[in-house]
C-alpha cells in the first residue's frame, strides 16, 4: 500500500430530510393489520415459514399499535385504507389460533379503545376524525 494516503475529512452532520427511511404501505404492514382476514392470514403464515409470528409481535390492540408508532423510531407503520371501511380486520371471525402473549393474553379480536364498543363503531368514528 505504498503511496496510499488516508485523508480524513470531517463533515458537519446534515439534518435529516425525511422522518422515516422506509417505504410506505409495505406488504408487511398490510399483513400486520389484515392478519385476521383471508387471504392475508395465509400470506402471513407463508411469510413466517408456515406458522404465525410470535404473538407478542402481532397486531392485537389499537392502543398498543398507537403507542408503538409514537414511541419507537423503528415502528413506522402507517394506517391502511381498510382501517376506515372494513371492520372485519378487527375481528378473528375465522377463529384462528394466533397464540398467547407473554402476558398470558390469548389473541383473538383486536382490543378496541374504550370509546368504541364494536369494530363498526370504531370504523365509523375513525372516518369522522
Amino acid at each position: 500500500m505504498e503511496g496510499f494516503r488516508l485523508i480524513h475529512v470531517i463533515q458537519p452532520i446534515k439534518p435529516l430530510t425525511q422522518m422515516h427511511r422506509t417505504h410506505y404501505s409495505t406488504a408487511g404492514y398490510v399483513l400486520f393489520y389484515m392478519i385476521r382476514t383471508e387471504p392475508y392470514t395465509t400470506q402471513h403464515i407463508c411469510l413466517q415459514s408456515g406458522h404465525f409470528d410470535n404473538p407478542n409481535r402481532l397486531f392485537h390492540s389499537i392502543e398498543t399499535a398507537w403507542k408503538g408508532c409514537q414511541s419507537s423510531l423503528h415502528d413506522v407503520k402507517e394506517l391502511i385504507p381498510e382501517w376506515y371501511y372494513q371492520p372485519e380486520i378487527f375481528r378473528n371471525i375465522n377463529g384462528f389460533d394466533m397464540g398467547t402473549r407473554d402476558s398470558g393474553q390469548t389473541l383473538g379480536d383486536v382490543i378496541l379503545p374504550p370509546w368504541a364498543r364494536t369494530p363498526e363503531e370504531f370504523v365509523r368514528i375513525s372516518r369522522t376524525a
